[in-house]
């Protein structure tokens, strides 16, 4: 297994599966009323006739491993990464492949995201960059350059959208967060792809520490210090439409014994 992750029902069922991804690049979905130790087949009737999810590429079949993968909101979709640098994205309830964006990075997928309203995605590589997709034209609408390792992490982070439940980043404002393998969080402007902060843990044996920057400014000894970046988790807080909104706040989990909390 090479990546996973849950999900809760895409039907209003109140049911969580299990995605898994493989080497092999066969994406399969598991089902929670059998402890996730069979397919989810009772709603998905391609997996009860062997016909599951497979990244496919004719002539780099050896290169088609799961490495990354993430739902849409609703968990309709499902988006998967592959070794070879391929992006694809697929309809949950019938398990068919509506885009594939081939060679999207020159080296392989790590991490994506879908935006709020679920018509972009957002995406890093090992080749350390980290690129923004739109799925009407599978085209690619911004790169988010600046990374001196790989992007291990990226999400999409709407801030002060007022309650809105649409799905759309109206009168909000709009980050893209990545974390690298050279021991960095960067924050950018999901508008204008342009960095706004450079987060570095200094020290872990240390006190809380770090370095903050902004944008057009260094950061000496990057991935120097500091251990690779995980993963960047935005926490949530209730809004006043019964919905979650992000706070200013995220979880920074590195290649180390710690998680830190950063505002």
């Amino acid at each position: 297994i090479e990546s996973s992750l849950f999900f809760t029902s895409f039907n209003n069922e109140n049911e969580t599966s299990l995605v898994t991804g493989s080497s092999d690049g066969c994406i399969e979905i598991w089902s929670s009323s059998s402890k996730y130790t069979q397919l989810r087949t009772h709603d998905l009737s391609y997996q009860a006739k062997d016909q599951i999810m497979m990244h496919y590429e004719d002539d780099d079949a050896a290169d088609d491993a799961v490495l990354a993968m993430c739902t849409n909101n609703d968990n309709t979709m499902l988006c998967t990464g592959s070794a070879n640098g391929t992006i694809y994205i697929w309809k949950v309830q019938n398990g068919k492949c509506l885009r594939q964006i081939k060679k999207a990075f020159d080296g392989a997928v790590l991490c994506c995201c879908f935006s709020h309203d679920s018509s972009k995605i957002v995406s890093g590589s090992f080749d350390g960059t980290c690129r923004e997709f739109g799925l009407r034209t599978s085209k690619m609408l911004k790169e988010f350059r600046g990374h001196n390792g790989y992007v291990n992490c990226c999400r999409y982070v709407l801030l002060g959208s007022g309650g809105n439940s649409s799905g759309t980043d109206a009168g909000g404002e709009l980050l893209v967060v990545t974390g690298s393998g050279d021991g960095t969080v960067r924050v950018w402007d999901g508008r204008t792809s342009e960095v706004r902060r450079i987060i570095r843990p200094v020290s872990f044996a240390a006190t809380v520490e770090n370095t903050l920057s902004t944008a057009g400014s260094t950061v000496d000894g990057v991935g120097v210090d500091g251990p690779a970046i995980i993963a960047v988790l935005p926490l949530y807080c209730a809004s006043g439409g019964g919905g979650k909104q992000p706070r200013a706040m995220m979880i920074v989990v590195t290649r180390s014994p710690c998680a830190r909390v950063w505002d």
